[in-house]
């Protein structure tokens, strides 16, 4: 088997959907609300074109595998969508493909969560974070309307928090107890 690796971020939506598909991470049930429409599946690369990076595995020149990155290019790199079709998996795509994303970026700090495939990330040297951290979800339709308010969310190493304020008011970043911050950790 050759496995031929690029890098193009416009794969193409009805492998890529094919891809999903055979990981779990895409239904073909019609009859639940969450049915995937045509112009859906037209547009399922989408979050791949807009990525850093994007690399893909492919034999006899059908997708067996991708990775995309979302990157600053220096201090942070996320690793999104790592799926290889079931038939092909343990034969070292996977991994070479997270290679390839480390290489792209060798200065980078390299970020992945997971549930599913934490085995795999330890097996090729990813470590568990020391800490638990914070993480949120939400979305456009959380915020009907235009956002009136800068929320900050994290301590510093100190444990002060950092407060938020109206735009308006927001000369500078400070904490609750009203010092200035230079620099944000969160």
């Amino acid at each position: 088997m050759r496995v031929e690796y690029r890098t193009k971020k416009d794969l193409p939506c009805n492998e890529l959907y094919q891809l999903f598909l055979a990981v779990g991470w895409a239904k073909e049930d019609e009859t639940t609300q969450d049915e995937t429409t045509q112009a859906m599946i037209d547009n399922f690369n989408i979050g791949f074109i807009n990525s850093t990076f994007v690399f893909s595995a492919w034999v006899d020149e059908h997708l067996v595998g991708c990775v995309r990155v979302l990157s600053d290019l220096h201090f942070r790199s996320i690793i999104y969508d790592l799926a290889v079709l079931p038939r092909f998996q343990n034969k070292g795509i996977g991994k070479e493909l997270v290679q390839r994303c480390i290489n792209a970026c060798e200065s980078s700090e390299w970020l992945v969560q997971t549930d599913m495939a934490r085995g795999f990330y330890e097996k090729i040297g990813f470590k568990a974070a020391a800490k638990a951290s914070f993480c949120a979800k939400a979305s456009a339709k959380s915020f009907p309307r235009v956002v009136k308010y800068v929320l900050i969310f994290g301590s510093v190493p100190d444990g002060r928090t950092i407060a938020s304020a109206p735009p308006s008011s927001l000369k500078i970043n400070t904490f609750a107890d009203g010092s200035p911050v230079s620099s944000v950790f969160l």
